[in-house]
């Protein structure tokens, strides 16, 4: 449900999650990339109703990494071109700097176990 000052209504969202090992400097395009596709899935499933899909990208590889945004990888593009460059947010987690207590109040049970081996993983 919303908070009252948006209209009392509920609304409803789609988490888009995507996990990554490795750093990749293009992953804001391929996240773009599955919130376009859920988009075009929503219109041919549902006609012109959207549900709004929140990406959230979490990394659990062991370099220190901020993943670049869209327009930060346009850098030889003029500025005045920079603003038809198509931009959108995501959340963005680094499980390498939870303590495990912390993944263990995330939840409990198969989801944290998952965290917990991806965090520990042995790189190959």
């Amino acid at each position: 449900p919303l908070l009252e000052e948006y209209g009392d209504q509920e609304v409803y969202l789609c988490l888009l999650v995507e996990h990554r090992s490795t750093t990749y400097e293009f992953v804001s395009i391929q996240l773009g990339g599955y919130i376009f596709d859920a988009y075009r899935k929503q219109l041919k499933n549902r006609g012109n109703s959207l549900i709004p899909v929140i990406p959230f990208l979490y990394y659990h590889g062991s370099d220190e990494w901020t993943p670049h945004g869209m327009q930060d990888l346009f850098e030889l593009a003029p500025p005045p071109l920079k603003d038809y460059i198509s931009v959108f947010k995501f959340l963005f987690e680094n499980i390498q700097h939870y303590s495990d207590d912390q993944i263990r109040q995330l939840g409990s049970g198969l989801f944290t176990s998952a965290l917990l081996t991806q965090k520990y993983r042995v790189a190959r």
